[in-house]
């Protein structure tokens, strides 16, 4: 069974890319940028029958740690609640393993996370030289 259009929306979602019909990307009556999107949609219609519990167990651990980093956002209140002492950099210690995880979902379609997603700690980067 292919990838259902949930299981899409999700990929889209954790790798950065828009999740809307080509014939609605108009911003102000301008096109916005979807040239990038042609890639990860060709890449998840091509998924072969035996990588597709790869691909949905990636998915689950990027819903997993977004949810966590969700659900933990009130244990940025307080650093003590008496004995307990919680993880100062446990949201920085998330992103970094959802960031692992959305990038092995990333490699085994064989596409990278957006460049242009401005959620991601990557982006694009270019070196100012004078």
């Amino acid at each position: 069974m292919p990838l259902t259009d949930s299981e899409k929306v999700s990929i889209r979602y954790h790798l950065g890319y828009m999740n809307v019909a080509e014939t609605e990307t108009f911003a102000l009556g301008t096109p916005a940028a979807t040239e990038t999107s042609f890639i990860i949609e060709s890449a998840m219609d091509k998924v072969p029958e035996i990588a597709l519990p790869r691909v949905r167990f990636l998915i689950g651990r990027c819903d997993s740690l977004e949810n966590q980093m969700a659900s933990d956002e009130e244990n940025l209140a307080v650093s003590k609640l008496g004995d307990i002492t919680l993880r100062e950099d446990e949201q920085d210690v998330l992103d970094a393993r959802y960031e692992r995880w959305r990038n092995r979902l990333a490699q085994t379609l064989g596409v990278y996370v957006n460049p242009y997603d401005k959620v991601s700690s990557r982006g694009i980067n270019v070196p100012v030289m004078s």
